[in-house]
């Protein structure tokens, strides 16, 4: 996501909570790196067993680094999550860097996540 899009968002006293996709590399690479390294501020694990699928998620919430604050508009909360597990008797695992200007605790952020993943399923 542009850095411009980021500040419109902040400028209208919104909340963001934006996926981290392969157009920002260093980005996600930065968040991957904090996480193998530092520990993180809360977790948070559910499992879902429904829909003959299990599926289990973990969230890792981490302070933003000042840099990172300071280049991007209001950031205060680097989160990395995990899914696994088994949809349709096949295995898959994930890793997906999000970040956002709210500061909450992992299982807070939970429901947050689900409801971008949703939204981003019926897209596809």
């Amino acid at each position: 996501m542009p850095k411009k899009t980021v500040e419109t968002i902040v400028q209208q006293q919104q909340h963001d909570l934006i996926a981290l996709k392969a157009n920002q590399p260093t980005l996600h690479q930065t968040l991957a790196s904090l996480h193998q390294a530092e520990n993180p501020l809360t977790v948070a694990e559910t499992v879902d067993a429904s829909h003959n699928r299990t599926v289990h998620r973990r969230v890792s919430v981490y302070a933003a680094p000042p840099t990172l604050q300071q280049q991007w508009a209001g950031w205060q909360t680097l989160l990395w999550v995990e899914r696994w597990g088994v949809r349709g008797q096949k295995p898959f695992q994930e890793q997906v860097g999000y970040i956002s200007d709210l500061e909450l605790t992992a299982a807070a952020f939970l429901p947050h996540i689900q409801q971008h993943w949703s939204i981003e399923n019926q897209w596809h």
